[in-house]
C-alpha cells in the first residue's frame, strides 16, 4: 500500500497529492510517468488515472503489476489499455528505452 506521513493507506500515488509528487515532477519538469506494482485493480488503476487528470502521459508495465487474484488484475488491464498511453511488457519498455 502506498502510505501519507501518518500511516494512512493512500489509493494512488497520487492521492491528493499528499507525497508532492505531482509538484516533484513538474518541478523537474517530468511528462511521463511509467507504472507498476501491486494491486492492479486499486493502487495502480488509481494511479494511472490521477496521472492521466493531471496531464502525464501514462507507461503501464503490465506484466509488473498483479492483484491477489488474476481475474481482478485482467478486470482492471481491460480498462486501463484503454485509458494508458501504452501499456508494455517490461521488455518491450527497455527495448524503446534503449533504442531512445
Amino acid at each position: 500500500a502506498i502510505m501519507d506521513l501518518s500511516g494512512r493507506a493512500l489509493l494512488g500515488a497520487f492521492e491528493v497529492d499528499l507525497h508532492g509528487l505531482d509538484l516533484l515532477l513538474r518541478a523537474r519538469k517530468i511528462q511521463t510517468v511509467v507504472v507498476a506494482g501491486t494491486a492492479t485493480n486499486v493502487a495502480i488503476d488509481s494511479s494511472v488515472r490521477d496521472a492521466l487528470q493531471l496531464g502525464y502521459e501514462t507507461i503501464l508495465l503490465e506484466d509488473c503489476c498483479c492483484s491477489s487474484d488474476p481475474s481482478f488484475h485482467e478486470a482492471a488491464m481491460k480498462t486501463l489499455r484503454v485509458l494508458t498511453s501504452w501499456v508494455a511488457t517490461a521488455d518491450e519498455f527497455l527495448a524503446r528505452l534503449g533504442s531512445a
